[in-house]
């Protein structure tokens, strides 16, 4: 008897669903969980649910929507059965802030809030890979828009050169004197970034903090471990942010010119990225 090739699933699923699978010919192997195990795969169907209604979505499925919409509205009702809530619970607490805050009727959409006039600016909503060279100018692109949404940014780089931040330099200097917070890492790998490098850093973006990566336990006079990291985390002022994973260093041919692949994300739809993990480990590294 051949062995059935195996489909890893490990999720939440209908109660129905294993007797489908058996009325197809396969075993089905299950169990029941329970307490906390139970919460992190209720969580997950929601964001699976979610992100199955998002795609039928951009295909304009008009039957699929529907049917798509009554599978994350079931998960959503299991969701709140775990904390003693029913149906007339959440329409009644969808009554209450259709009245406190409206609905969608009329079909608004928040461009920004303050300033003396709307922001003519590029965003960049969906998460992304970006191919260099091909693609450079839309990294470039998507770097100087997430400088305008943010509050604070890091960066993390194994090299630099005066080149990358000339390309923008105008974006940097904006964000400095708007208020935003800049703190870059940067290394000594290879000798290859110059300590003149560090320099133009400094005087041409004096209020951005500038840490060169050296564990203190290391002595200056031997290399420390290679610091190949390269990243952008951007933190929103509304709370929400994105990032940007590399293979482009901070650099001009890093950014414009040789072949590098980047991941660029503002929010996962289906399993969000939460960039405040890294942020204490990035703190950590910057005082060295």
């Amino acid at each position: 008897m051949t062995e059935q090739k195996s489909i890893i699933y490990q999720k939440l699923i209908r109660d129905r669903i294993p007797e489908i699978i058996e009325a197809n010919g396969k075993t089905a192997h299950i169990r029941e969980i329970r307490g906390k195990e139970l919460w992190d795969a209720v969580g997950r169907k929601i964001l699976e649910e979610a992100f199955e209604l998002f795609e039928e979505w951009q295909k304009e499925s008009r039957e699929d929507i529907l049917k798509e919409s009554a599978d994350l509205l079931e998960i959503v009702l299991k969701a709140l059965s775990e904390y003693g809530f029913t149906m007339d619970d959440l329409l009644r607490r969808r009554q209450e802030r259709a009245v406190s805050r409206g609905v969608f009727e009329k079909q608004l959409f928040l461009d920004q809030v303050g300033g003396s006039g709307p922001l003519d600016f590029e965003t960049f909503k969906r998460p992304a890979m970006v191919f260099n060279p091909a693609q450079q100018k839309d990294l470039l692109r998507i770097i100087r828009s997430e400088l305008a949404l943010s509050k604070n940014v890091r960066i993390a780089s194994a090299f630099y050169s005066p080149g990358a931040t000339n390309l923008m330099m105008a974006e940097l200097t904006r964000f400095l004197e708007a208020g935003g917070r800049l703190k870059v890492i940067l290394s000594t790998m290879g000798n290859i970034t110059r300590p003149m490098y560090f320099e133009h850093f400094k005087e041409n973006l004096p209020d951005a903090g500038l840490r060169v990566f050296h564990p203190p336990e290391i002595p200056l006079e031997k290399s420390p471990p290679g610091f190949h990291v390269k990243t952008w985390l951007f933190e929103h002022h509304d709370g929400k942010g994105a990032f940007i994973i590399g293979s482009s260093n901070l650099t001009k041919k890093g950014l414009t010119q040789n072949i590098e692949w980047n991941y660029f994300s503002a929010g996962e739809v289906n399993l969000p990225f939460d960039g405040k993990p890294s942020v204490p480990f990035f703190l950590l590294i910057l005082t060295y």
